[in-house]
């Protein structure tokens, strides 16, 4: 009896599962955008020298998705504007020795986007922000140098642009 209970019970969790399926997010940016282009990030925080690792890793990123092309700017749709404003470093854990062994990484970033002969944005999504912990600790054998954690932040904040740039285009501008 106890037997036959959990296996209906294993057989309704099975089957409960099964019924779950991940849906993916729908593009919400106007189908008449095809290709976008990306000069170069503005970046206002701290942190030096990552224009241009930014707005490659971005183009990367839409190059990877697939959805919209990277172009030109006299063959763009539509143009991304990126303004890295804020790359927050802070120490968020340490060792029994008082030794900064993780550390957070915050990075803000504002998105506007264009119409090519437009002077106002066609739209203004809402703050990009990637947050990240590495191990800084460099006696770990899981440390994380410096150059990779950068280039790791700038990765997500492409990925993370992409995603807000196809997928949360605000309605009222369709």
């Amino acid at each position: 009896m106890r037997q036959a209970l959990l296996s209906i019970v294993i057989l309704a969790a099975a089957v409960a599962a099964s019924g779950c399926e991940r849906i993916a997010p729908v593009r919400t940016l106007p189908n008449w955008v095809q290709g976008v282009y990306v000069p170069i990030v503005k970046n206002t925080s701290y942190w030096p020298g990552i224009e241009e690792d930014a707005t490659r890793k971005i183009q990367e990123s839409f190059l990877a998705d697939g959805r919209v092309g990277v172009v030109p700017k006299q063959s763009a749709d539509i143009i991304l504007q990126v303004e890295i404003g804020e790359w927050r470093v802070r120490t968020s854990g340490t060792s029994g020795d008082d030794i900064a062994d993780r550390t957070e990484y915050t990075l803000t970033a504002k998105v506007q986007l264009f119409e090519p002969l437009a002077e106002q944005p066609l739209a203004t999504l809402p703050p990009i922000v990637v947050r990240r912990d590495y191990n800084t600790d460099s006696r770990s054998i899981d440390y994380d140098p410096e150059p990779d954690r950068v280039d790791d932040m700038l990765r997500n904040l492409g990925e993370s642009i992409v995603r807000a740039t196809i997928t949360g285009f605000p309605a009222t501008m369709q």
